[in-house]
């Protein structure tokens, strides 16, 4: 394995783990608004429902890009 493979393995792995993560936290979250009741807090919630789905996407793209580069 050259080091340009290498250090693109590393950068996909990254990212792609990133993404993923973020989403399971996106998924989390929604099952939790969607489960209880509204309250008062649940502004702080969305946001950061939508910033977990703003890391995921950007993270996937990253992933995806970083995969199919072309040297």
């Amino acid at each position: 394995m050259t080091s340009s493979t290498r250090s693109r393995f590393v950068s996909v792995a990254a990212f792609a783990i990133t993404g993923l993560t973020a989403a399971c936290g996106g998924v989390a979250i929604g099952s939790v608004l969607a489960e209880e009741p509204l309250r008062g807090d649940d502004g702080m919630a969305v946001l950061g429902l939508l910033g977990c789905v703003a890391v995921a996407g950007g993270s996937l793209m990253c992933a995806a890009g970083a995969a199919t580069d072309a040297d």
